[in-house]
C-alpha cells in the first residue's frame, strides 16, 4: 500500500480502524518499508523518509528544526527570511485575560 492510499484510508475512516485491523496497521508502521508514488519528487521522498525514521536518534529533525528547514525539499521552496522570527504568544496572559464567571 503506498503513502497516499494511507492517507485515504486514514482520511476516510473506513476499515483501518476496525479492530480486526488495528494491529495489522501498527505491525505495518513498525516493519514495513516506506512506499512513494512513483510521481513523487525524490526531494520530498528524502523528506518523508528522514521524517518517518523509526530510529528516533536518526529521524530528520533530531538536531531542532533547523536541520528540517535545511532539508533540499524546503531550502528550494521556502524562503524562511521572509517569514521572520515566529514567537509564540504567551498562552497564559492570553487565558488570563478572560476571566472565568
Amino acid at each position: 500500500m503506498t503513502v497516499r492510499s494511507e492517507c485515504a484510508l486514514e482520511v476516510t475512516k473506513r476499515s483501518l480502524l476496525s479492530p480486526e485491523n488495528v494491529n495489522t496497521m501498527y505491525q505495518r508502521i513498525l516493519h514495513d518499508p516506506l512506499r512513494f508514488p512513483d510521481d513523487m519528487p525524490s526531494e520530498a521522498k528524502s523528506l518523508m523518509t528522514g521524517l518517518l525514521s523509526r530510529d528516533p536518534n536518526r529521524r530528520l529533525g533530531v538536531n531542532g528544526a533547523e536541520e528540517i528547514k535545511r532539508h533540499p525539499w524546503f531550502a528550494r521552496n521556502i524562503d524562511w527570511a521572509r517569514y521572520g522570527v515566529f514567537v509564540p504568544a504567551n498562552t497564559y496572559s492570553f487565558l488570563n485575560a478572560f476571566p472565568t464567571p
